[in-house]
């Protein structure tokens, strides 16, 4: 067992040499400590599946996720992280029985040896604890993904002409942040243009901008679509080459400082959606 200065002085400046080469290495599209969460939450589930296939090699491999389907509430597996709470309580035990123990004098004082052992055991709580808390399933209120596509506009609501441009775009609706002031909605029926592909769909306005908003946004949902406009609204979303230009990625340390905010607010157990 490496005592703690050797962890400091040999195994840290060489840890952050890998979380460095490794966001290198990837184009910082794949971030070492999501990666590492990645890997612990599918550990024992991918064990399982293992030992399964061991067995009988022509046994079902995995079960395919169904696609496009609204969640209204949150959901948890708790079968494949049972296996994680057990480890974290145990971590937590054995900390805790270490510390007390030398505090009552029943076990020798910390010494180097101990100081490295606790210092991966807190390293392991924290990176199980956020891997228990992503296995936390959001509510999904949308069938297909929104892309962040910005495109003019023009919205016929009732009489009056908006102007404004997309801030994201789907299959199925939009969002738009408008720029004409002085704005009231006598109906929700709405019409919206976009300006660069001279191409207009019927509309429904399922958000209106309220007092409280300092930006006047709103949601539509797109109706009575044709065949044409389904294959007008996929052109634009999947051919435009310009939407999937690379994007700069948070670095290694912004991903760890996301990681902290995560456990220390709970979000995925605490917030409401």
């Amino acid at each position: 067992m490496a005592t703690l200065p050797e962890i400091i002085y040999y195994c840290i400046p060489f840890w952050l040499l890998i979380i460095t080469v490794y966001g290198w290495a990837t184009g910082y599209r794949i971030s070492y400590f999501w990666n590492e969460v990645y890997e612990t939450t599918f550990c024992f589930p991918a064990l399982k599946r293992l030992l399964l296939m061991s067995g009988n090699p022509f046994v079902k491999a995995s079960n395919i996720t169904r696609k496009g389907v609204k969640l209204d509430r949150k959901s948890y597996n708790f079968n494949h992280t049972f296996p994680l709470i057990i480890l974290v309580i145990l971590s937590v035990l054995i900390i805790a029985i270490q510390l007390v123990g030398v505090q009552l004098g029943v076990w020798p004082a910390l010494n180097e040896n101990s100081k490295g052992a606790i210092f991966w055991l807190v390293y392991n709580i924290f990176l199980i604890a956020v891997a228990i808390l992503s296995t936390i399933d959001q509510p999904v209120r949308r069938t297909v993904d929104r892309f962040p596509m910005r495109t003019a506009c023009k919205i016929k609501v009732g009489d009056q002409v908006l102007s404004g441009h997309t801030q994201n775009l789907s299959e199925s609706g939009a969002k738009v942040l408008l720029t004409t002031p002085n704005i009231s909605f006598d109906t929700l029926a709405a019409k919206i243009k976009f300006l660069e592909y001279d191409f207009s769909v019927e509309a429904k306005i399922i958000y209106l901008p309220t007092k409280e908003n300092n930006k006047l946004e709103i949601s539509l949902q797109f109706e009575q679509l044709s065949l044409e406009q389904e294959r007008k609204l996929v052109e634009i979303l999947y051919t435009e080459m310009t939407l999937w230009k690379q994007r700069k990625q948070p670095g290694s340390f912004d991903s760890f400082l996301a990681m902290m905010a995560s456990l220390i607010q709970a979000r995925p157990l605490l917030k409401r959606y």
